[in-house]
């Protein structure tokens, strides 16, 4: 059943259920619309980080909360906001929450510190764009904002094994995967196999509806508080699969030379990394004739705008349909063809 006024805005047909707080519900869509915040209480989100193992993607499930000071935290800041807009409450409410406040705190001073090292999911918005299904589908932006109560929290650990810390979502891999492509332990090089993950969400129990979103970093701020020395890390990013196709190995308009070139200029680079002798001054050589050599392929597609259409000629992929005038008239249903 589609919402008749949000019939533009969801991203799949083929998720879409009924009843309230369901992906795909009027709920659901007012949600949607426009990027908004908040959620339904009964959706649930959970973030895998993807990694490239020999050829397979290995899936492994973050932590959005530190457990047990994570909720302490939380509720510390959820009584700090209502305090600041006390709105209807009574001075008897004002006080009761003045005084959990206050053995909060405490409890957080006797914890031995462990409260250094805590973080928790304080916002998550997913903001479709575009102006029909499929546009929508495609450009999706999602931001995550964690709490920190110090910066030593980045290096949390957010895994059941230890091995992914919170940090990692936006550094470099150290060891350099080789699944990142081009140049892929240079500091300034981006591929969007770095920092992937994949964000779900469930509305409730219904693990049939999830909504699936593989994603690509594209940036991050880090901002911390002096008084206290909160800190807020948000981290953005779009869909994985849209920003793949952008990047200049999937160049649908280069011809098979170009490509051929681009792979070898590719191995000649990563050869040239991981071999001792080559000195800062020679790396730097290397790569500015990769850049010149990347903008000129670009130039030459630009100034043969033909070359496309000729090689799906050549290739026999380009097809004519002629259709005979009067067959079509007799299949005429008043101002339609009949199917």
């Amino acid at each position: 059943v589609i919402p008749e006024e949000a019939t533009t805005q969801f991203v799949n047909k083929l998720f879409m259920v009924t009843g309230e707080d369901k992906i795909g519900s009027k709920e659901w869509f007012s949600i949607l619309s426009g990027g908004a915040s908040k959620t339904p209480t009964t959706l649930k989100p959970r973030l895998y980080f993807i990694k490239s193992n020999e050829g397979q993607l290995d899936a492994t499930e973050l932590n959005l909360n530190t457990e047990s000071a994570g909720s302490l935290e939380a509720r510390k800041e959820a009584i700090r906001e209502q305090l600041a807009s006390p709105g209807n409450l009574s001075q008897s409410d004002i006080a009761d929450l003045t005084t959990e406040l206050k053995e909060l705190q405490k409890k957080s001073r006797s914890n031995s510190g462990a409260t250094n090292t805590t973080y928790w999911l304080k916002n998550l918005k997913v903001n479709f764009n575009g102006t029909n299904i499929s546009t929508a589908r495609n450009d999706v932006s999602v931001s995550l904002t964690f709490q920190m109560t110090s910066i030593a929290s980045l290096q949390s650990e957010m895994d059941k094994d230890g091995k992914i810390q919170l940090q990692e979502l936006v550094t470099l891999p150290i060891e350099g995967d080789p699944d990142g492509g081009t140049g892929y332990l240079i500091r300034n090089q981006y591929s969007p196999n770095y920092n992937r993950v994949r964000l779900t969400l469930q509305a409730g129990d219904d693990v049939e509806s999830c909504l699936l979103l593989d994603l690509a970093t594209i940036d991050h701020t880090i901002s911390r508080d002096s008084e206290d020395g909160k800190t807020t890390f948000t981290i953005n990013y779009k869909g994985y699969f849209e920003t793949v196709l952008n990047m200049p190995f999937n160049d649908a308009l280069a011809t098979p030379e170009i490509i051929d070139r681009r792979v070898k200029r590719s191995e000649n680079i990563d050869r040239a990394l991981n071999d001792d002798k080559c000195d800062t001054s020679a790396l730097k050589k290397i790569l500015e004739v990769d850049r010149e050599a990347l903008r000129r392929e670009k130039l030459s597609v630009k100034n043969n705008p033909n070359s496309f259409l000729k090689r799906l000629f050549d290739a026999g992929q380009l097809w004519k349909l002629r259709y005979d005038k009067d067959k079509i008239i007799t299949y005429n249903n008043g101002q339609t063809l009949d199917p």
